[in-house]
This record gives structure tokens, sequence and C-alpha cells, in this order.
């Protein structure tokens, strides 16, 4: 894995001691709705793009030209947050490969990694059912472990549906995780849940959460309640 910057004046070594906020490819798309989501409420700018082995293709347009599977942003009223936005998941046969790469670079450069992930809701025990859908994981060294141990603990086997969150998790340092259990239908409410939790943890301001013009009819409109009598 490469990074490739972005911007000509962007020195990689700024990364150094940074958090990067990472998200899974997992239930539901859920961390891929709240980047989408975080991003647009928080003015940003492209740092960087990764090289693209590995992942399933995809290209289109955006306001920064071409959108590519693994991009890097950073927030710019907190511009020690950085912020992985990845539109395309990594062939089976890459993810060893691709996880250890990822180790090697956030491992040089010092990065606090707060994981976002989802969870399928019927691989929930017991104890899962009758409390919060939203849970935490964290190490001991984490940047976080104070501020994220507001959330329930995580229970990491008893889990289906969460993409590299276990890789992720079992690699990197200096790691925290935010995961949510969910089911697929409408899941921008989930979107906003994991948004706010994660602001929580980073110390954000708190705002208006103003979804993104682009998820308009994605979901499909609402029906009318006529339908059934």
């Amino acid at each position: 894995m490469t990074f490739i910057k972005y911007e000509i004046n962007f020195n990689e070594e700024e990364l150094k001691g940074k958090t990067l906020v990472l998200p899974t490819i997992s239930m539901a798309n859920v961390p891929q709705l709240a980047t989408e989501l975080l991003l647009n409420n928080h003015s940003n700018e492209l740092v960087g793009r990764f090289n693209n082995e590995g992942f399933i293709q995809v290209a289109g347009a955006s306001t920064d030209g071409l959108v590519t599977p693994l991009e890097l942003h950073r927030l710019k009223e907190y511009n020690d947050i950085y912020v992985v936005d990845q539109r395309s998941p990594i062939l089976k046969s890459y993810k060893y490969t691709f996880v250890e790469e990822l180790k090697k670079w956030a491992d040089g450069l010092n990065l606090s990694v707060i994981i976002l992930s989802s969870a399928d809701s019927a691989s929930r025990n017991d104890n899962d059912i009758v409390s919060s859908q939203l849970k935490q994981i964290s190490s001991k060294d984490s940047r976080y472990a104070d501020k994220i141990s507001a959330f329930e603990s995580l229970d990491l086997d008893t889990l289906n549906g969460t993409g590299l969150l276990k890789s992720y998790y079992g690699s990197l340092k200096n790691v925290a995780g935010l995961c949510l259990f969910t089911t697929e239908g409408d899941n921008r409410p989930d979107a906003h849940l994991l948004v706010k939790a994660l602001s929580n943890v980073l110390g954000f301001k708190p705002i208006e959460l103003k979804d993104p013009l682009h998820w308009e009819g994605l979901f499909g409109r609402l029906y009318d309640d006529k339908l059934f009598g």
C-alpha cells in the first residue's frame, strides 16, 4: 500500500502523532454512511490517496476530481483529525496483505486510530439485546481509552458482518473502535448515531448534522400510510 499525496504542499510527516478515523466495510455500509455524514458536516480537504492494488476498482467524479477506492481527508477545524474515505471493498486474497501494510504505515506515523464498524444485529447475545446497540473496544494505550469507555464494551467473539474490525483491532497500536449493531434498510439514523458518538469521543463541538444532498432518494421515497388501510 502506497500513500500518494494530493496536495503539493502536504508532507506525509504532518500525519505523525495525529488521529486516524478508519471505517470498515461492514453490515449495511453504516461506516461508509457515517464517513460521508462526517465529511459533509465538517470542512475538509483531500490530502492524499492510497494505491488501489487489491481493491475492487471504482471511479467517478467529485469536487476533488477523480474518486478512487481509498482516500484520506483532513478536517480543517480539527486539523489533527484525518478521515479515511473507503468506497470499495478489498479483495479477499489481499486482505491480510492490506492489514499488514496499513499497520506498517500507521505505526510508522504513530497514529491513534479509531475504527468505525457495524455488526449484524442477529449475532447479538442476550446481554447485547437488552443493552445499547452501540458498543466500543479500546486498547490500553489508546489516546481515547477514557472517553470511549463511556460506551458499553464489545465482545469481539460473537460478531458477524464486521468486515476487518477484528483484524484491525488485533494488529494496530493505539486503537479504539465504535461498533453499531444494525440490519439492512434505511440506515441514515444509524450513521447519525455513529457520528454523534464519534464526535463525543473526539471532543467536537455539538452541531446539527445535515445529510449529504446525494442521499436524497438513496433509500427510496417514503411510502404512503394509506397503503396499509
